[in-house]
C-alpha cells in the first residue's frame, strides 16, 4: 500500500519499523519470560491433583525462560542484531513452540493447555510487520508446535479435540492478520502524515531552527552579544517585479 510513496520515505519507515519492532519483542519477550518465572510456584497449588501437568510445567518453564532470556540478552549486547530482531525472535520462538508441541503433546489434545500455544500468535498482532512477514511467522510458529505435537502423539489427527484446535489455531492466525496488517497500515498513514509535515517545514525553516520547533513548544530565541545587520536594495526591483507574471 505504500509502492507509490518516495523511496526515501519508504526506507525511512522500514529503518523506523526496525528499530520499533527490535524495542517492541525485547519489552515483550522479557515480560512473557518475567510472568512464567513468576508464577512458576503457582503450578503446585492449582494443579496438586494433577501430577502430570505439574511435571510438564517443570520440563517447559525453565527451557521457555531460559531460550527467551537469551534471546533478550543476545539483542540487547550484539545491537547490530536488533536489525534482525524479528527473525531471532521467529527463530526462538519456533523452538519453543516445537518443544512445547512435544511437553504438551504427552497430555493429549483434549487438555487445555494445549491453547498456550497460541500465546505466540497473539504476541506477534503487536508487532508492526509487512504481510508477508507475519503470514509467513505464523505458518512457522503453527507448524513448530504441530510437529513437536504429532512427533510424541502419533494418533492425535484422529483426535476431534485436535481438528477443533487447529481450526482455533487458524482462525487466530485470520485475525492477527487482518488486525496486524490493519494496525500496520494506520502506522504508515501516520508516518506518511508526519514526513510530509516535516518536509513543509523544513521548506520554510533551517533545519536546526524545525528541530527546535519540534522538540520543544517555547518561543525560539537565541542572545547573541555582537551582531551585523545589513539593508540593501536593489535599484530597479520593484518596476521589474511589477512586470513579471507571478509564475515567472
Amino acid at each position: 500500500f505504500h509502492r507509490d510513496a518516495p523511496q526515501a520515505t519508504q526506507q525511512a519507515f522500514h529503518e523506523w519499523t526496525r528499530a520499533g519492532t527490535a524495542q517492541l519483542i525485547m519489552g515483550i519477550t522479557a515480560t512473557l519470560a518475567a510472568s512464567l518465572v513468576v508464577l512458576w510456584p503457582t503450578d503446585r497449588l492449582v494443579f496438586s491433583e494433577l501430577p502430570a501437568v505439574v511435571e510438564t510445567f517443570d520440563r517447559w518453564r525453565p527451557r521457555t525462560v531460559a531460550l527467551l532470556g537469551l534471546m533478550v540478552l543476545l539483542l540487547k549486547l550484539l545491537p547490530g542484531l536488533r536489525r534482525y530482531a524479528f527473525e531471532v525472535a521467529l527463530g526462538a520462538c519456533a523452538i519453543v513452540e516445537f518443544f512445547s508441541g512435544l511437553d504438551f503433546g504427552a497430555l493429549g489434545s483434549n487438555h487445555p493447555f494445549f491453547y498456550i500455544s497460541f500465546v505466540f500468535q497473539f504476541g506477534l498482532v503487536l508487532v508492526p510487520l509487512p504481510i508477508y512477514k507475519r503470514i509467513g511467522g505464523l505458518i512457522l510458529l503453527g507448524a513448530g508446535f504441530v510437529a513437536g505435537y504429532l512427533l510424541i502423539n502419533r494418533e492425535a489427527p484422529s483426535d476431534p479435540y485436535f481438528a477443533f484446535s487447529i481450526v482455533a489455531g487458524s482462525l487466530i492466525a485470520l485475525a492477527n492478520c487482518v488486525f496486524g496488517h490493519i494496525s500496520y497500515h494506520l502506522l504508515w498513514m501516520n508516518f506518511l502524515a508526519n514526513a510530509k509535515s516535516e518536509r513543509l517545514l523544513l521548506n520554510i525553516l533551517p533545519e536546526v531552527i524545525a528541530d527546535r520547533l519540534k522538540e520543544s513548544s517555547q518561543p525560539i530565541a537565541d542572545r547573541l552579544e555582537g551582531v551585523t545587520v545589513l539593508f540593501a536594495d536593489i535599484c530597479g526591483f520593484t518596476p521589474l517585479s511589477e512586470s513579471l507574471p507571478p509564475e515567472g
